[in-house]
């Protein structure tokens, strides 16, 4: 089994937080749809009539002629140019909402604990950004992004209900606060890794408690273990009764660090579970 994710060449640091960015802002929309704007101020789609008043607070031919790949055009080519309209775009939405990393990380994170301590995960998230683009492969990567942005395609995520995947309803219901807590995803991580058990959360499954440096590779992997096997049993690819899910969640291990030659070292390492 291998990740359609996983084919691809690892990001690295800045990458990453461009994917965040991407997220957080839609900036990378079609050329029809440049300015349909997210905010409550710029609802509906921008007349030609606007520009002066989105653009208020420098001068649009000054500002074009001090950008080399603009200095081209003129400011009668703005409301028939996508390229040129889609770079003003970027500019004005970075300049009225300037984008910070630790606000978007903070705000997601409070999801799940006080605001205060989401803060603090969310410093230490950004100091980990560069640990795990360079540890992990990119199927790793984005399904940490996913996971802090509560992005599974869960039952609760869709206000419904639906049983664990793992272990069926009487373990527990399908969401991802479940998953990180489920006892099933721990033995695993305890039985292949030799990590202790007491301080399950799904901060630590994102590498932002209650780990060390050395352990976060191995438990963002695992969250990304845990997604795919969810998948799996959600599309009915097996069955509950008849597989032994701790061998299954492993495979998923493997796949990662087939794909990532840093993640098959630090397996290598590692006293527990040694990846072959």
């Amino acid at each position: 089994m291998q990740s359609h994710y996983a084919t691809h060449c690892a990001p690295n640091a800045l990458e990453l937080e461009r994917a965040f960015k991407q997220l957080y802002d839609p900036s990378c929309l079609r050329d029809d749809d440049l300015f349909v704007f997210p905010y409550p101020q710029w609802k509906g789609r921008l007349a030609v009539s606007n520009y002066d008043a989105i653009l208020s607070g420098f001068d649009v031919g000054v500002f074009m002629q001090s950008v080399p790949r603009l200095r081209s055009y003129s400011v009668v080519d703005l409301p028939s140019c996508p390229d040129l309209q889609r770079f003003l775009y970027n500019y004005e939405l970075g300049r009225r909402f300037p984008f910070s990393l630790v606000d978007f990380l903070c705000k997601k994170l409070a999801r799940w604990t006080s605001v205060a301590r989401a803060q603090a995960f969310a410093a230490i998230a950004i100091d980990r950004i560069a640990l795990i683009s360079k540890s992990t492969p990119p199927c790793v990567q984005f399904c940490w992004i996913e996971t802090i942005c509560n992005a599974w395609p869960t039952a609760a995520r869709f206000q419904g209900t639906g049983p664990c995947f793992l272990q069926g309803s009487r373990c527990g219901c399908d969401s991802l606060e479940h998953y990180s807590l489920c006892p099933v995803v721990w033995r695993c991580l305890e039985r292949r890794l030799g990590f202790h058990t007491q301080s399950a959360s799904i901060f630590r499954l994102l590498g932002v408690s209650d780990c060390t440096d050395a352990e976060v590779p191995f438990l963002v992997t695992h969250l990304f273990a845990i997604r795919r096997t969810v998948d799996t049993g959600r599309y009915g690819h097996f069955s509950l009764t008849s597989l032994r899910m701790d061998s299954f969640l492993w495979n998923w291990h493997k796949v990662a660090a087939a794909h990532c030659s840093a993640l098959r070292k630090l397996y290598r390492k590692r006293q527990f579970g040694a990846v072959s």
